[in-house]
């Protein structure tokens, strides 16, 4: 294959265009750790905070800020495997509310930053996992009852929205997005925690105010239909009291500033055009 010419190159590499992921800032440490320290006044556990702030992270595309968020969950947790497999989980998941590339930015960064005996026990890991579902009509069972349960009342009327705009645009958010990737539980993956993990990505990424309003909502809906017990595990997530409060007004509105707080530490949002 021929090289690219020195001007393709250059204009490649232009300031203009950003190239280069966004570097750990000096305090980002001591951000993580405040939030975590905040999270445990609240009576929540390790994975809340961890979840938050992974997706704040992988949206803003520090990767470097990943590997240290690793060191503080796991002086806080005593298991760093059990804290890289959760930032790899909410990573691979911010695919549905972020794209592709900075979801391979943070997971290739963090494998890399790993000791060796952590990617051994992840390695693994990956081994004993099984897809629960490979029959692809589960598959389409499970994205539409997440879909449904996040949106509630307004289902159908989104759908057909989402329809109008593209005939596929409904079928692949619900079937390959909620079915074969949000609603997938084999890692004990709780419901609330998907609607915490899309808040962050969202609140992150400014310019998408609507999407951003849904998943609040669709927050607040995991305590009504009951869905929020769904994987959440008292001794990593928090007390049932701590739950509920997260589904509240209160919470929601911790949650959001708790994302602004990441998002100032890492320079302010990077994702959309701010005026």
């Amino acid at each position: 294959m021929s090289k690219l010419s020195p001007p393709l190159k250059a204009l490649l590499k232009s300031p203009a265009s950003r190239p280069d992921p966004v570097p750990a800032p000096a305090g980002i440490r001591r951000v993580y750790d405040e939030l975590a320290a905040d999270a445990g006044r609240h009576k929540l556990g390790m994975r809340p905070w961890l979840a938050i702030s992974t997706a704040a992270t992988v949206t803003l595309n520090s990767p470097a800020s990943l590997t240290l968020l690793h060191s503080v969950a796991s002086a806080r947790s005593s298991d760093p495997t059990s804290s890289a497999s959760l930032i790899r989980d909410v990573g691979f998941r911010c695919i549905s509310f972020n794209g592709i590339p900075r979801t391979i930015n943070a997971l290739v960064a963090l494998r890399a930053s790993l000791p060796s005996d952590v990617i051994q026990r992840l390695d693994k890991e990956r081994k004993r996992r099984t897809r629960q579902c490979s029959d692809f009509t589960v598959e389409k069972s499970l994205g539409r009852d997440l879909f449904e349960s996040v949106y509630g009342s307004l289902t159908a009327r989104l759908t057909r929205k989402l329809d109008d705009a593209h005939p596929d645009l409904g079928r692949y958010i619900v079937h390959h997005h909620y079915g074969a990737l949000l609603a997938q539980s084999e890692e004990g993956f709780p419901r609330l925690l998907t609607s915490v993990v899309a808040v962050a990505c969202l609140r992150a990424q400014t310019g998408v105010g609507p999407q951003l309003l849904s998943h609040v909502y669709g927050l607040r809906k995991a305590s009504l239909d009951g869905s929020w017990r769904r994987g959440w595990v008292y001794e990593t997530d928090g007390e049932e009291a701590a739950a509920r409060w997260l589904m509240t007004d209160d919470g929601a509105e911790w949650l959001l500033r708790s994302v602004d707080a990441v998002v100032e530490a890492l320079g302010g949002a990077n994702f959309a055009a701010t005026s």
